[in-house]
């Protein structure tokens, strides 16, 4: 009996590929779908299944005026898709969004070591890029802000930094923005915090990997 059940289990996948699925997208998402593995489509809260509002109703018992027969309707964030020729739906948050980048330890043009840690803020505009253009748009975004704030502390003194932290705002938000706008990122801001300065201590478990190594 126990050997039937994996048999009704692939059953019930194969039959339910055949049915309608459907996903909900609300305003402060959006995504992507892939039709036959090439056919793109993109989902928002507002080009998804038709609706008809309330004055369609209140038209079925008090004619009105021809002319507001498009407000009859509306269209959703309701999406249909065929499990058999489409992937499931990759839905994503469009609006401002904040991150905390992994931790650095970089040295200045004067060789002035820190420890800091970068903060990105940014939104989605646009998600056929985002989905299509990278694989994973978080380790994207991430790679590409560290590298940016290695280049701008690596360019600059200490000093310089201190004096102006707002000119370093914003060379570090444009260099971003720029790299960023090809896989449909906009960066709102990206920033430095846990600023610090020192020389490192190494971790335990660094001390054990290296006398590993050496062994």
């Amino acid at each position: 009996m126990g050997e039937l059940f994996p048999v009704l289990t692939r059953l019930f996948e194969f039959i339910v590929l055949f049915l309608p699925h459907f996903e909900v997208v609300n305003s402060t998402q959006a995504g992507v779908k892939w039709t036959r593995g090439a056919d793109v489509k993109v989902l928002t809260h507002t080009n998804g299944m038709w609706w008809p509002r309330w004055m369609f109703l209140q038209g079925l018992f008090r004619p009105v005026l021809w002319s507001r027969w498009d407000n009859w309707w509306r269209l959703t964030g309701i999406h249909w898709y065929w499990p058999l020729v489409t992937h499931v739906p990759t839905i994503v948050p469009i609006k401002r969004q904040t991150t905390y980048l992994p931790k650095q330890k970089l040295t200045t043009r004067d060789n002035k070591p820190l420890h800091l840690r970068g903060v990105l803020i940014y939104e989605i505009h646009d998600v056929r890029a985002l989905l299509c253009e990278t694989h994973d748009y978080d380790d994207t975004s991430h790679d590409f802000a560290l590298v940016a704030i290695s280049k701008v502390i690596c360019d600059n003194n200490y000093s310089e930094l201190l004096a102006d932290s707002k000119k370093c705002r914003e060379d570090l938000s444009t260099q971003l923005r720029e790299e960023l706008r090809h896989f449909g990122i906009k960066v709102i801001r990206l920033s430095l915090a846990d600023f610090a300065t020192g020389l490192s201590l190494l971790h335990m478990t660094d001390i054990a990997d290296v006398i590993t190594e050496a062994e």
